[in-house]
C-alpha cells in the first residue's frame, strides 16, 4: 500500500504538469527507486499472494509511462535483476510472482517515438533475447515478450537507420533466439510469425529506406538461423515483398534492389531442397526467384545455368499463386526467359532451349483458365477461377507466343522471318485468344488483345522477342507491384 500510495501521488503531479526541470533528475532517480522497489516486493511470492490484487493494479497503471522516465544506470539494474530471476529451462506458471513480473517487464519495456536512449535500447536487447531464451517452453510469456521486442525493434527502424552497433547487435539477438535447440521450435515460430504479422500489418504503415532495412535485417536473421523451414519459407516471402514496398520511390536503388536482398540470403546449402518443395507448397514465387538469383551468382558455366532454369522450371510448373499475388508468376516467367535467352546467345543447341520451353505452356494454360477444374463440363459448371482477368489474359497471351515459338518439329523459332510451322496446340491456343475479343468480360481489353495477337503472329518475331512482350504486359496490367520493375530493368539492360 505504500508503494500504490507513493506511485499514485507522483503520477498525479505528472498529470497535472507541476513537475518541473530542475527536478527532473531527482523524479528519474525517484521512479528508479519505486520501480525497484515494485520489482523487488514482487519477488517475493509470499508478499505477491497476499497483496496479488494490488500488485496488478499498479503493474496496470505503468502502462501509462515511457522508459525515459528511467535513468539508464536504474533501467539497467532492474532488467539485470530480472534476467538473473530466470533460470534456463525453467517453467514459469502465469500465478507465480516470476510469472507476472514477465508481463509487468512485457509492459514496461517499450521504446515509443524512440523516447529510449542508445543505452537503454542496449541493455534491453541485451538482457531480453536471455530470457525470452530461457523461457522458450513458457509460449504465454515468449509471445508477450516476443511482441515488446518486435515492437521496440521496428521504433529503432522507425525515423532513420540505426547505427552499425545497434544492428550488429539486433542481428546477434534474432540470431540467439533463432538458434535455440529444436526443442524450442514453438519460440522460432512464435517470433517468425510475428514478425511476418509486424511486417504485413504495421510495416505497411510506414514508409522510407530505412524501414526496408528493417525487412533486410529480417530476411538475414531468418535464414541464417530459422529451424522451421515452412515459417522461414512464409516470413521470407513477406520480408522481400515488405522491402520493395518500401523502396519504390527509390529507384536507384531499386535496379539494384535483388543483389541487395541476395547478400542478405544466407540459407544453407543443406537447405535448399527442402526451401524449395515448401516454396512450392505454400506459393512463395519471390523466395524461388531469390533462390535462383543465388544460384547464378555461384552458377560455373552453361551447364549449370542450364540446371538453375530447369528448377525454375519445374517450380514455376507446379506453383500456384495465392489469389492477389498472381503477378509474382511474371517474375519468375521473367527469369527463365532471360536465362533461356542467354543460354543462346552462349551457343546452348536451339533443341535443348525448346525441350525446356515447351514444359511451361500447358502449366501456364491451367492458369489461365476461366474456371477451376470442374469435370467434363467444366466450361459451364466449374468453380469461377480464383485469379484476376488481367492475369489470366495475360498468361494465355504468353502461353500462346511459347507455343508459336516451337515448330512441330520441335525446334526453336530463332530467325525472323522464318515460316510458322504450328503444333495443332498452338492453333488451339490462338483461336481461344481470338474469340477473347468477342467476349464481354474483356472488352475493355480489346486493343491489348489485338495487340500481343499481331505480336505473336508476326514472323518477323521469335523467341529472341518474348521479353518485349512480357515487358508489355507487365507495365499494361502490373505496373503498381514495385517487384515487377525489375523485368523493365533488365530488358533495357
Amino acid at each position: 500500500f505504500f508503494v500504490k500510495g507513493i506511485y499514485k501521488q507522483w503520477y498525479q503531479r505528472r498529470v497535472r504538469g507541476q513537475t518541473v526541470v530542475d527536478e527532473l533528475q531527482k523524479e528519474s532517480f525517484a521512479f528508479d527507486t519505486l520501480v525497484d522497489t515494485l520489482v523487488t516486493l514482487t519477488l517475493n511470492q509470499e508478499l505477491f499472494t497476499q497483496f496479488v490484487s494490488e500488485f496488478l493494479a499498479i503493474h496496470r497503471q505503468f502502462k501509462a509511462l515511457d522508459l525515459h522516465l528511467l535513468s539508464d544506470e536504474g533501467f539497467g539494474s532492474i532488467m539485470s535483476r530480472v534476467d538473473r530471476t530466470v533460470h534456463h529451462g525453467d517453467y514459469v506458471q502465469s500465478i507465480t510472482s516470476t510469472g507476472h513480473l514477465l508481463q509487468f517487464m512485457g509492459t514496461l519495456c517499450r521504446f515509443p517515438h524512440l523516447s529510449a536512449s542508445h543505452k537503454k535500447q542496449v541493455t534491453y536487447f541485451q538482457h531480453i533475447s536471455n530470457i525470452i531464451t530461457k523461457i522458450a517452453n513458457n509460449q504465454q510469456y515468449v509471445e508477450n515478450l516476443v511482441g515488446g521486442l518486435l515492437f521496440n525493434v521496428e521504433q529503432v527502424f522507425y525515423l532513420s537507420s540505426p547505427d552499425e552497433h545497434i544492428t550488429q547487435l539486433l542481428s546477434t539477438m534474432l540470431g540467439g533466439i533463432f538458434n535455440t535447440t529444436p526443442a524450442d521450435s514453438a519460440t522460432h515460430t512464435v517470433t517468425a510469425k510475428k514478425i511476418e504479422c509486424h511486417l504485413k500489418d504495421r510495416g505497411s504503415t510506414k514508409s522510407g529506406f530505412s524501414f526496408s532495412q528493417l525487412s533486410l535485417l529480417y530476411l538475414s536473421a531468418i535464414t541464417s538461423s530459422l529451424h522451421n523451414t515452412k515459417m522461414l519459407t512464409l516470413t521470407c516471402e513477406t520480408a522481400i515483398e515488405s522491402y520493395f514496398v518500401h523502396c519504390e520511390n527509390s529507384y536507384p536503388v531499386l535496379s539494384v534492389s535483388w543483389t541487395t536482398l541476395r547478400e542478405r540470403f544466407h540459407l544453407s546449402d543443406m537447405a535448399f531442397d527442402n526451401f524449395v518443395t515448401h516454396c512450392i507448397a505454400e506459393s512463395c514465387p519471390l523466395n524461388v526467384f531469390l533462390y535462383a538469383t543465388h544460384l547464378l551468382l555461384r552458377a560455373d558455366g552453361p551447364d549449370e545455368r542450364y540446371s538453375v532454369v530447369a528448377m525454375l522450371v519445374d517450380a514455376a510448373s507446379r506453383l500456384y499463386p495465392k489469389p492477389g499475388e498472381e503477378g509474382k508468376m511474371l517474375l519468375l516467367w521473367s527469369k527463365i526467359f532471360e536465362i533461356l535467352l542467354s543460354l543462346h546467345h552462349n551457343g546452348i543447341r536451339s533443341s535443348a532451349i525448346s525441350s525446356m520451353l515447351k514444359q511451361l505452356p500447358s502449366a501456364m494454360l491451367k492458369l489461365a483458365e476461366d474456371r477451376e477444374s470442374g469435370g467434363l463440363f467444366n466450361n459451364w459448371f466449374g468453380k469461377k477461377s480464383k485469379y484476376g482477368l488481367e492475369f489470366r489474359m495475360s498468361t494465355r497471351i504468353l502461353a500462346t507466343f511459347l507455343l508459336y515459338q516451337v515448330n512441330k518439329d520441335g525446334s526453336l523459332r530463332v530467325s525472323a522471318g522464318s515460316r510458322h510451322n504450328l503444333t495443332g496446340e498452338a492453333g488451339k491456343a490462338m483461336d481461344t485468344v481470338r474469340s477473347l475479343v468477342h467476349n464481354k468480360a474483356y472488352l475493355a481489353h480489346i486493343d491489348t488483345l489485338q495487340k500481343c495477337i499481331a505480336m505473336t503472329q508476326d514472323t518477323s518475331r521469335t523467341f529472341l522477342n518474348v521479353m518485349e512482350l512480357l515487358r508489355f504486359l507487365s507495365m499494361t496490367y502490373f505496373s503498381e507491384r514495385p517487384f515487377l520493375r525489375t523485368i523493365v530493368y533488365v530488358t533495357k539492360s
